[in-house]
Order: structure tokens, then C-alpha cells, then sequence
């Protein structure tokens, strides 16, 4: 029992010396409806008034960017702009397709171009997918 009570005590000291980020939790914006974080403009929803901790509003904005990226890069037929997606969709069983794919992604990630961003957008993006056919898909 006491090797036990001395691991908690390390642990704690070891807790107390990790710096802590400064947050302000009396900001109260005058637009409570979007938010200035640096350069990047971060709508939030109707009467929130919160900040993120960890830069959610900056990776929010920049994987937006990344999905209107893709959208001049898809394979498409010319004629009807039928995505792969679409017919992944079709065929009934995309959200595994949509999952294997994430998983793909985020295995290489660090092993090709190192900690690059451009593969956990990817993944992201295919875990959105996943998102839409099980959860919005004919909600919209």
C-alpha cells in the first residue's frame, strides 16, 4: 500500500509542474455569434459564447478549406458529376468503404512525408462521409 500511495504522490507533483494554458472564461464577445481566433474568422452557433481551448475554431476552418479543395480534384463523370462517392453510396455499403479508407490515411500518417497534415484531412474527410450516410444523408 504505501509503494501505491507514493506513485498517486508522484503522479500529483508530476501533474502540478505541467504548465497551464491561460483561458479567460469571463470573455464575453460583442458578437456572440462568430469569433476572432488570430487570422481565422470561427462562426459558431446562435448564442454561444465560448472559446476553444485547443485551436477546434482553426482546424474547423481549415478542414472547411480542405473539403472545398477537393472539390475541383474529385474523379467525376463529365456529364452527370457522379463522384466515386456516389456510387460507393449507391452500391449500399459505402460507410465501410468510407472507414477502410480512414483507417488507410491514418496509417500512414508519419510514415509518408512525415506528420504531414494533408493525410489527416483525408482521414477526416472519410470519417465524415461515414457521418453523413449513417447520421444526415436524407435528413438535409
Amino acid at each position: 500500500m504505501v509503494k501505491k500511495d507514493r506513485a498517486y504522490k508522484q503522479v500529483e507533483e508530476a501533474y502540478e509542474n505541467i504548465p497551464q494554458p491561460e483561458v479567460n472564461f469571463n470573455f464575453v464577445p460583442t458578437d456572440v455569434t462568430s469569433f476572432n481566433f488570430g487570422d481565422k474568422y470561427v462562426p459558431t452557433r446562435e448564442g454561444t459564447n465560448f472559446c476553444y481551448k485547443y485551436a477546434e475554431g482553426n482546424i474547423i476552418n481549415d478542414f472547411k478549406d480542405y473539403i472545398d479543395s477537393t472539390y475541383s480534384q474529385h474523379y467525376k463523370t463529365d456529364e452527370e458529376s457522379v463522384e466515386c462517392f456516389d456510387a460507393w453510396i449507391a452500391l449500399g455499403d459505402s460507410t465501410p468503404t468510407f472507414r477502410n479508407t480512414a483507417i488507410k490515411y491514418l496509417w500512414r500518417y508519419g510514415k509518408k512525408n512525415g506528420n504531414n497534415k494533408a493525410d489527416l484531412m483525408k482521414t477526416l474527410h472519410y470519417v465524415m462521409m461515414c457521418l453523413y450516410v449513417d447520421h444526415y444523408k436524407g435528413k438535409q
